[in-house]
């Protein structure tokens, strides 16, 4: 806990947070009637022997929600647990990233705030995908933060799996980050090779450095793989790569075809049906960090 400054009060932020979500879900009763679709997508993934994939949503949370219904035997406290447990990591993430990458009093202001918001609380106390798809956004952004590419792309892979938003939003924000990273290091013409100077460890430093921008670039790479491995899939069971296509048409009802006049490409379309906002806001968090420097540049 030493090393660790700031942890301790994250967990117990996360605790608080575990707690007024309980209570919420006992006198809350869901937000959309998505709540009560997820409860029949748990029980047929679960009846089905886990291999039911119902390809209108990606199919992460329901999955997670289905084997712990297997455990607890009810569908809307399977689904229920897997929101809240996620609500609360966030909460406390959140905490430790605000500690960590600024100050200990943003990381107790953000994990106050996050904790008892509204939407936030009320959306964890139901059986909806934003919770887990938020935990796995903000713990992809902090890994990307920390230097640590590969887990990252991990990451940000899962909460992919979770909704789709990833693709076209962080997905395109982290090919950026990681080519500015990249060229940046380039610009210095530092080999990876180039000998330690007598007396000083710059050498190795800037060479650490400049490795580590060369595997930066693994996160968006893994992350593109998957959805690459996802559009496949999509195709082979429902004929076509555009797997936002389905859940595009039935939420913008008439635009598509309105905006068809306009000729736009069709890898656009996701962006103008689709907000996705909070990982674009996320993500300079993460650029910060890495400018800043002042920790390990190794990457994991």
């Amino acid at each position: 806990m030493k090393n660790r400054p700031g942890l301790l009060p994250s967990l117990g932020l996360a605790a608080l947070a575990l707690v007024y979500r309980a209570i919420l879900r006992s006198r809350y009763y869901g937000a959309e009637e998505e709540d009560y679709g997820n409860l029949g997508l748990i029980r047929g993934t679960l009846d089905s022997g886990f291999t039911y994939i119902e390809t209108q949503h990606m199919p992460l949370f329901t999955s997670l929600a289905a084997a712990v219904t297997g455990l607890v035997g009810d569908a809307e406290l399977g689904g229920e647990l897997v929101a809240m447990l996620s609500g609360a990591a966030t909460v406390g993430l959140a905490s430790w990233l605000g500690w960590r990458w600024f100050r200990p009093q943003v990381g107790v202001l953000v994990g106050l705030l996050l904790c008892f918001s509204p939407l936030a609380a009320l959306h964890s106390a139901t059986p909806l995908r934003i919770s887990l798809f938020g935990f796995l956004t903000l713990l992809g952004i902090y890994l990307a933060g920390e230097r640590a590419p590969i887990r990252a792309g991990l990451v940000l892979s899962l909460a992919f799996f979770t909704r789709f938003d990833t693709a076209f939003t962080l997905l395109p924000a982290l090919g950026l980050l990681s080519l500015s990273n990249f060229f940046s290091s380039r610009s210095r013409k530092v080999r990876p090779s180039a000998p330690e100077s007598s007396g000083s460890s710059s050498g190795t430093t800037e060479a650490k450095r400049f490795q580590a921008a060369e595997w930066h670039l693994a996160a968006p790479l893994i992350l593109g793989l998957s959805v690459i491995a996802w559009a496949l899939y999509y195709q082979s069971t429902e004929g076509s790569l555009r797997f936002w296509g389905d859940v595009a048409a039935r939420t913008s009802g008439d635009s598509p075809t309105a905006l068809e006049p306009l000729k736009l490409l069709a890898f656009l379309e996701p962006v103008l049906l689709y907000t996705g906002l909070l990982p674009l806001l996320l993500l300079p968090l993460s650029t910060y960090r890495i400018l800043r420097g002042d920790q390990g540049d190794s990457p994991r």
